[in-house]
């Protein structure tokens, strides 16, 4: 009775914990994929990011040294953006309620300010309602806004 008993016990905690241990090894497969995809940038446009930031909406990726900050979309990986600090004058924080959902913060973006008005004005967004996002709106709203001060400390430098 007690052989059979540790049996069923070892087979439902497997049962249950499996798909949770399987979830893990998925998002560190994701993780790992995504650090590659920003380096792969990074060593195409000789940058080397101090600060990266891997998410599950955006991957992030600052050169303080030449100041030059990597942006990849989460739900298009082969789109990406290099930033040029250098012609950029102000970063802002910008959120948008929609109208039909009120009372939430359905867009984050981080909006750049060009020293001119041709260049360096660019938009990075961190969340979207109607996007494919997986986090939260407020998880998103305070990844943001660490990497508003990461961006403002290198413009002052």
């Amino acid at each position: 009775m007690d052989t059979a008993s540790t049996l069923i016990g070892l087979s439902l905690l497997v049962i249950f914990l499996g798909p949770i241990f399987y979830l893990i090894l998925i998002e560190n497969r994701k993780n790992i994929v995504g650090r590659q995809a920003l380096l792969r940038i990074a060593d195409a446009n000789a940058l080397q990011p101090k600060e990266i930031e891997v998410n599950t909406s955006v991957y992030l990726g600052l050169d303080a040294r030449k100041k030059k900050l990597i942006y990849i979309n989460y739900t298009n990986k082969n789109e990406f953006k290099v930033i040029d600090l250098n012609i950029v004058s102000n970063v802002n924080l910008e959120t948008k309620d929609f109208p039909e959902k009120p009372g939430k913060i359905n867009f984050i973006s981080l909006k750049f300010t060009g020293k001119s008005k041709s260049e360096g004005n660019s938009e990075l967004v961190f969340y979207d309602e109607y996007g494919e996002n997986g986090d939260d709106a407020e998880v998103q709203y305070n990844l943001a806004r660490k990497w508003q001060k990461f961006i403002e400390n290198c413009l002052k430098n």
